[in-house]
């Protein structure tokens, strides 16, 4: 039993991507959970936004501008990093 417990967890593991920001990196924002309807046109990944804080072990806290109407804490699973000078 632990055998194929230690197998199946092997393989739940092998997809998974550690992700873990600092304050004040710039990440970029996937909004694909929040939209409706069809918008195959439009970007999947929209920023770069800068970290505020980290809530936790996998919430971050982000810098939006002004008069974005969506809460600006999110999962990690919705972030990304950005690589570059920006």
């Amino acid at each position: 039993m632990a055998t194929a417990q230690d197998q199946q967890k092997l393989y739940a593991n092998r997809g998974q991507v550690k992700r873990q920001f600092e304050v004040g990196n710039m990440v970029y924002l996937r909004l694909q959970p929040y939209r409706q309807g069809a918008e195959k046109l439009k970007p999947r990944f929209y920023g770069p936004y800068r970290v505020i804080r980290k809530i936790g072990q996998v919430a971050y806290e982000l810098e939006l501008p002004q008069g974005s109407e969506i809460q600006n804490i999110f999962h990690v699973s919705c972030l990304k990093r950005h690589w570059g000078s920006k």
